[in-house]
């Protein structure tokens, strides 16, 4: 029988599957939903009560599973950024005086007052366009400081739909 579990703007099917040989209780999440397999003798609202504990859990990994299909993760390596923050700094005309690539906990990429630009290692398994986004924004600050309209004109000049790269980060961020 298969069913639907609701959680913030999410509807993630799923379906119950009890065994008389079962034991103990499993809740399989994969692209298509839930699977939850449950003793014979686990009753409705045990089965529930168990789902509404794991809810958060399911969701993230519901979640994961919609983002990989969409946006197949690919490991990029360090010469993929490299490369393209000399082929768009060319482009916008600046200069970094140093490149990192390294674990950030907080941001995506930061542009230092002396032109050093740190970009977030786990971009990596990013689509290619949210990188060049985040290359492109980290290199226009070296131009403007700050998040002013000149500045993300300056943005769209180079990636025009720069609004559905920091969504896709603002959804997905978090999985990669």
């Amino acid at each position: 029988m298969s069913r639907r579990i609701l959680y913030l703007t999410n509807s993630i099917p799923y379906t119950i599957i009890r065994s008389s040989r079962r034991k103990t209780s499993e809740i399989q999440v994969g692209e298509h939903g839930i699977v939850v397999r449950v003793p014979n003798h686990k009753g409705e609202n045990e089965v529930w009560s168990m789902l509404e504990k794991k809810e958060e859990w399911i969701c993230k990994k519901y979640l994961e599973f919609q983002t990989e299909k969409k946006y197949p993760k690919t490991k990029l390596n360090e010469s993929y950024i490299e490369l393209q923050m000399k082929r768009f700094a060319a482009k916008i005309s600046v200069k970094p005086s140093k490149i990192l690539i390294k674990p950030l906990k907080t941001r995506w990429g930061s542009a230092t007052l002396s032109g050093v630009i740190t970009i977030n290692s786990r971009l990596l398994s990013a689509p290619k366009d949210v990188i060049d986004y985040v290359i492109v924004h980290e290199l226009c600050h070296l131009k403007i400081r700050g998040h002013s309209r000149s500045y993300w004109n300056l943005v769209g000049m180079y990636i025009s739909d720069y609004e559905k790269k920091i969504e896709w980060l603002r959804k997905h961020g978090r999985f990669i």
